[in-house]
């Protein structure tokens, strides 16, 4: 955790020099590839998933300085499961998270970036419109990536992160390590 400090302390340090040109960012992501292993008194399981499209997560930035921005992340996804023998299956989840991020060569049509991550969500599970499951998790990390510019405003954005957390289930605790690859677009406004 102490590393994770100086890392934002650190960035936030260097990101304050040049021309200060403060501009919003929003953007969306639009698919990406992630593994997770929970560990649970000892036992271990592991989760991977790809989508295109289907997991949604919205962002929106300030940059402070050319070289340090900082932002919000909010996401949100909901799957549905119908049986043959009429069972229902719901299951949703949501995040939100905060990050710091550094610009290494702003200015340039591909910008690569590396900042620190905090976030934190929930998910439930309804099986025949009665709550069967409920979870909360945190979890910090660090992440980076890259920025094409395809227009002056509108840039793709690859991002690969790792991070660890905590989900609280009931009674238990889950340890939580998570990799993840994702991609989607922003707009300067």
């Amino acid at each position: 955790m102490s590393r994770l400090v100086i890392l934002v302390f650190s960035t936030v340090a260097l990101g304050f020099h040049g021309d200060a040109r403060a501009q919003w960012r929003v953007g969306a992501s639009i698919g990406g590839f992630s593994s997770s292993t929970f560990d649970f008194e000892g036992s271990e399981s592991k989760v991977t998933a790809f989508s295109l499209g289907g997991d949604s997560a919205l962002v929106a930035g300030y940059e402070v300085s050319e070289a340090v921005e900082i932002g919000a992340t909010i996401g949100f996804a909901t799957s549905n499961l119908e049986t043959p023998d009429d069972v229902s299956q719901t299951e949703s989840s949501n995040g939100l998270g905060v990050y710091l991020d550094y610009h290494f060569n702003p200015g340039e049509d591909t910008v690569f970036f590396a900042g620190a991550r905090l976030g934190s969500g929930s998910s439930k599970t309804e099986v025949d419109g009665e709550t069967y499951g409920e979870s909360d998790f945190a979890s910090y990390g660090v992440a980076g990536g890259v920025k094409h510019f395809l227009a002056r405003n509108i840039s793709l954005d690859v991002t690969a992160s790792y991070s660890f957390g905590t989900v609280e289930s009931g009674d238990a605790e889950i340890d939580l390590t998570a990799m993840g690859l994702g991609f989607g677009f922003s707009a300067r406004l």
